[in-house]
Protein backbone atom coordinates (compact mmCIF):
# COMPACT_ATOMS: atom_id res chain seq x y z
CA UNK A 1 0.00 0.00 0.00
CA UNK A 2 2.56 2.81 1.02
CA UNK A 3 4.58 1.45 -2.05
CA UNK A 4 1.55 2.45 -4.74
CA UNK A 5 1.08 5.66 -2.46
CA UNK A 6 4.65 7.43 -2.76
CA UNK A 7 4.47 6.24 -6.60
CA UNK A 8 1.34 8.31 -7.04
CA UNK A 9 3.22 10.98 -4.85
CA UNK A 10 6.46 10.89 -6.98
CA UNK A 11 4.37 10.86 -10.21
CA UNK A 12 2.45 14.49 -8.98
CA UNK A 13 5.54 16.07 -7.78
CA UNK A 14 7.71 14.62 -11.42
CA UNK A 15 4.07 15.83 -13.27
CA UNK A 16 4.09 19.24 -11.87
CA UNK A 17 7.47 20.40 -13.84
CA UNK A 18 6.58 18.31 -17.04
CA UNK A 19 2.40 18.85 -17.67
CA UNK A 20 0.63 20.93 -14.86
CA UNK A 21 -2.51 20.67 -16.72
CA UNK A 22 -2.61 17.36 -16.68
CA UNK A 23 -1.77 17.24 -13.10
CA UNK A 24 -4.65 19.60 -12.52
CA UNK A 25 -7.26 16.95 -13.86
CA UNK A 26 -5.81 14.41 -12.07
CA UNK A 27 -6.87 16.59 -8.72
CA UNK A 28 -9.72 17.85 -10.28
CA UNK A 29 -10.40 13.41 -10.44
CA UNK A 30 -9.31 12.89 -7.15
CA UNK A 31 -11.26 15.83 -5.67
CA UNK A 32 -14.52 14.60 -7.60
CA UNK A 33 -13.72 10.94 -5.83
CA UNK A 34 -13.03 12.95 -2.39
CA UNK A 35 -16.63 14.33 -2.78
CA UNK A 36 -18.22 11.76 -2.93
CA UNK A 37 -16.68 9.75 -0.59
CA UNK A 38 -17.52 12.39 1.70
CA UNK A 39 -21.23 12.54 0.62
CA UNK A 40 -21.17 8.98 1.24
CA UNK A 41 -20.16 9.56 4.97
CA UNK A 42 -22.77 12.42 5.10
CA UNK A 43 -25.72 10.50 3.99
CA UNK A 44 -24.90 7.71 6.26
CA UNK A 45 -24.52 10.34 9.45
CA UNK A 46 -27.69 12.16 8.21
CA UNK A 47 -29.48 8.63 8.00
CA UNK A 48 -28.21 7.84 11.63
CA UNK A 49 -29.39 10.81 12.93
CA UNK A 50 -32.53 11.91 11.17
CA UNK A 51 -35.77 10.22 9.78
CA UNK A 52 -35.20 10.67 6.61
CA UNK A 53 -37.34 9.19 3.16
CA UNK A 54 -35.84 6.01 1.96
CA UNK A 55 -36.33 7.72 -1.61
CA UNK A 56 -33.89 10.74 0.01
CA UNK A 57 -31.56 8.26 1.45
CA UNK A 58 -31.30 6.15 -1.86
CA UNK A 59 -30.61 8.97 -4.11
CA UNK A 60 -27.88 10.46 -1.64
CA UNK A 61 -26.53 7.09 -1.68
CA UNK A 62 -26.41 6.64 -5.37
CA UNK A 63 -25.28 10.20 -6.21
CA UNK A 64 -22.38 9.78 -3.74
CA UNK A 65 -21.19 6.56 -5.45
CA UNK A 66 -21.43 7.86 -8.74
CA UNK A 67 -19.05 10.89 -7.78
CA UNK A 68 -16.81 8.11 -6.44
CA UNK A 69 -17.16 5.93 -9.81
CA UNK A 70 -16.37 9.30 -12.16
CA UNK A 71 -14.14 10.50 -10.05
CA UNK A 72 -12.23 6.98 -10.02
CA UNK A 73 -12.82 6.28 -13.69
CA UNK A 74 -11.60 9.74 -14.90
CA UNK A 75 -8.19 9.65 -12.42
CA UNK A 76 -7.76 5.77 -14.01
CA UNK A 77 -8.26 7.47 -17.73
CA UNK A 78 -5.94 10.22 -17.20
CA UNK A 79 -3.30 8.27 -15.08
CA UNK A 80 -1.13 6.05 -18.07
CA UNK A 81 -0.20 9.06 -20.06
CA UNK A 82 0.41 11.25 -17.14
CA UNK A 83 2.98 8.25 -16.31
CA UNK A 84 4.68 8.32 -19.73
CA UNK A 85 5.16 11.73 -19.65
CA UNK A 86 6.58 11.27 -16.21
CA UNK A 87 8.49 8.03 -16.44
CA UNK A 88 8.99 7.38 -20.87
CA UNK A 89 8.72 3.93 -22.30
CA UNK A 90 12.63 2.97 -22.55
CA UNK A 91 13.77 5.28 -20.24
CA UNK A 92 16.78 4.64 -17.82
CA UNK A 93 16.33 5.37 -14.39
CA UNK A 94 18.69 4.93 -11.54
CA UNK A 95 17.55 4.01 -8.18
CA UNK A 96 17.52 7.07 -5.96
CA UNK A 97 17.90 9.94 -8.71
CA UNK A 98 15.38 12.40 -9.75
Amino acid sequence: MYTYWRQEQLLWERLAGLDPRRLAALRACAGVQGAGWAFLVAAGAAAVYLELPAAVLVVALTAGAMLIVLGMAGYLGIRPAARRVVWPAGAVTVAGAT
